[in-house]
């Protein structure tokens, strides 16, 4: 079994054959404030709390800013890594995800998914299809009056790929709109 560790290396400055080291990494936090000069507003909210997973939604600052009426088309947005390594609210996945709100003006949901070897697959994938069975049952503010539902893109980065394409694999159909 492979272990993650996240303590320093040994004295003799290896790690085991079988051990794989997750290096602290900076972690953004969501900017929800409709005032701030930012381009794209974010919120994170909770999906599982039991299995620790939470989707982060960024949209562009004008459209609250404005209170417009426009619907947004939705992209949900799986974060690379491996499976390994990553989270949604990673500097450069956030910062890819604020991108895709503001350059594309859509609305974007960055699922945090559970992590392997702590989780083994098909964990991720379970994860995957919560995210779109969340959107489609949601009483979320923004949800509700910002997204267009049936405008809605599946998207992922390396193993976050994967994801996308077994999220629209399930062995049950569904409709996200």
């Amino acid at each position: 079994m492979t272990k993650v560790v996240c303590q320093e290396w040994d004295e003799k400055g290896e790690l085991p054959n079988d051990t794989i080291k997750r290096k602290p990494e900076p972690l953004i936090q969501p900017n929800s404030d409709p005032n701030d000069t930012s381009l794209v507003i974010s919120k994170d909210v909770d999906l599982d709390i039991n299995k620790k997973t939470w989707l982060r939604i960024y949209v562009p600052r004008q459209i609250i800013a404005n209170h417009d009426n426009d619907k947004l088309p939705v992209i949900f947005y799986y974060h690379g890594g491996g499976f390994v390594f990553f989270h949604a609210n990673s500097y450069g996945w956030d910062l890819f995800s604020q991108g895709l709100a503001e350059k594309l003006g859509a609305m974007v949901i960055a699922l945090e998914y559970r992590l392997v070897p702590e989780n083994r697959l098909p964990a991720a994938y379970d994860d995957a299809i919560d995210g779109l069975n969340w959107i489609k049952s949601t009483q979320d503010e923004w949800i509700r009056n910002y997204s267009d539902l049936s405008n809605v893109y599946l998207f992922g980065s390396s193993s976050g790929g994967n994801m996308a394409y077994h999220a629209v694999t399930p062995s049950v159909p569904m409709e996200v709109s």
